[in-house]
């Protein structure tokens, strides 16, 4: 028989209590969710899409070459409110960085790696890694990936980062504005 060390002692966490009479009737809905409408043909800047640069210098995680600043917000990290738009994530670290972006869902439109020798890196862009919204989009190192958002319902300040803890905790996170339409 094994023992329970004392801190791992039995104790009730939730209690049920089952009434009696009818369950309540209910039904699924038509429609369950809406996927946000998402066409490269509405993107503001589809032919010169918003670039992020991914680095790491001497333990320093950079995007655009800027680190984390509480309350900053760059110029080009500015997006108006109702507009579609395309980043680009380019990857110049040796290391692969899964990015996410906050208050919103994207889609994958593009992936490109800087050298086509390595088989694992093109099969990441074929089969279902890439499709659908995601809010993490993992880039490579060497690869340039395209995602394509719309910023809609909410104006306020939101992050963008790097989604390996060590690497947002030095300093490869940023702020994004989304501003009313009025820019």
């Amino acid at each position: 028989m094994m023992r329970r060390p004392a801190n791992e002692a039995r104790r009730a966490i939730a209690r049920f209590r089952v009434g009696s009479g009818a369950a309540a009737k209910s039904s699924l809905p038509a429609r369950l969710s809406k996927f946000p409408e998402l066409d490269l043909r509405n993107a503001v800047n589809r032919e010169r899409p918003r670039t992020i640069r991914l680095s790491m210098v001497r333990g320093q995680g950079f995007l655009n070459e800027r680190t984390f600043d509480m309350e900053a917000v760059a110029s080009d990290e500015r997006v108006r409110l109702g507009t579609t738009e395309v980043w680009e994530f380019v990857n110049d670290s040796p290391m692969a960085h899964p990015m996410h972006i906050h208050n919103l869902q994207f889609r994958v439109i593009e992936r490109r790696s800087a050298s086509s020798t390595s088989n694992d890196r093109s099969d990441l862009s074929a089969g279902f890694t890439d499709e659908g919204l995601k809010d993490v989009v993992l880039v490579l190192p060497g690869q340039r990936v395209k995602v394509l958002m719309r910023f809609e319902n909410h104006t306020g300040l939101y992050l963008y980062h790097c989604h390996i803890l060590e690497h947002e905790d030095l300093g490869m996170m940023r702020n994004y504005r989304v501003e009313g339409k009025a820019m």
